[in-house]
């Protein structure tokens, strides 16, 4: 049996300080990731992208601004949409300061403006770690109808925007915060972070013909 590639360092998208959330089109020439101060303080999203002759130097999406803060950027796998959360102003409130999903479109000349993804995805509280796959919208957020904590919910796409947000069941939520849900190509395996005491852990569930498996920590 052939043995696995040894892990890769794209040492250009790495700094002193965070960096993190990094997520790579499918064709592996873009790369989107944040990058903030202690804390998730001045949260930025920057791209880069593979040549001939390696990564180019990371750059700022978007324009900077220090009043409000771009997070947890995900790119679909034709790399020419871009998920992200940010505490910018929404249309209908202006004043809100809590971080709401939005979308970006590449375009020959750049990006697009980002769009809000509306007052029916997102809620009164933080919206984190969003990623699409099979037309279904992922993210974590906490509300009264949840497990407790953050928890990670699911709104169907359709050619009129999004369905209403719902919880996914256990065992993926529990009464600790789950987030950063993403799934496998074939859709069959999961990984997510989960709270657990003063620690986050990564944990593995596998979708089964009876749902999904318990939730385990990785090894």
């Amino acid at each position: 049996t052939a043995a696995a590639p040894a892990p890769i360092l794209v040492a250009e998208a790495s700094s002193s300080r965070n960096d993190y959330n990094a997520s790579v089109s499918a064709d592996g020439r873009t790369m989107v990731f944040a990058r903030s101060e202690a804390g998730f303080a001045n949260s930025r999203i920057y791209m880069m992208s593979k040549t001939q002759d390696g990564w180019t130097t990371p750059q700022p999406l978007f324009a900077p601004d220090g009043a409000w803060r771009d997070s947890d950027p995900w790119l679909t796998p034709d790399g020419r949409t871009l998920y992200f959360v940010s505490t910018r102003p929404t249309p209908s409130q202006p004043a809100k300061a809590d971080l709401d999903i939005w979308r970006a479109k590449r375009r020959s000349d750049g990006w697009s403006e980002p769009e809000h993804l509306g007052d029916r995805v997102n809620g009164p509280g933080n919206e984190l770690g969003p990623e699409i796959h099979d037309r279904v919208l992922y993210f974590a957020a906490a509300n009264e109808n949840g497990s407790g904590g953050l928890d990670i919910h699911r709104a169907l796409m359709s050619p009129d925007g999004f369905g209403d947000p719902e919880p996914l069941p256990q065992p993926i939520n529990s009464a600790a915060s789950e987030s950063d849900f993403t799934l496998a190509p074939d859709g069959r395996t999961a990984l997510f972070w989960r709270q657990a005491g003063d620690r986050v852990l990564l944990h593995v569930t596998r979708r089964g013909e009876k749902g999904w498996s318990t939730p385990k920590p990785l090894a």
